[in-house]
């Protein structure tokens, strides 16, 4: 199980914004599983994160990731990993 708690940038479409990411991760059978919630503070974000066709998720020195948004709130975004985890340490960049 991995834990993340930082900074990211998450792309809405052609929308790049910096946010607080809290990331949980664990593997279960093989199968990694991992999402989690991000800090926007940004209220205007809910439809866009919604009805954005690409959504992904980059944590400092990494490649970005996919991700699916579960739901919205006033103060962030809660979602679900598509792709392969930023938390794995075969996504650092020069691996």
């Amino acid at each position: 199980m991995d834990f993340y708690v930082g900074p990211a940038v998450l792309t809405l479409d052609d929308l790049t914004l910096g946010v607080t990411a809290f990331i949980d991760s664990s593997a279960n059978r093989g199968l990694y599983v991992w999402g989690g919630f991000l800090d926007t503070h940004r209220e205007e974000l809910r439809f866009s994160a919604v009805e954005a066709m690409r959504v992904g998720l980059a944590l400092p020195g990494r490649d970005p990731s996919d991700i699916d948004v579960v739901y919205t709130s006033q103060v962030g975004i809660g979602f679900m990993g598509t792709g392969p985890s930023p938390l794995a340490e075969r996504q650092h960049r020069g691996s």
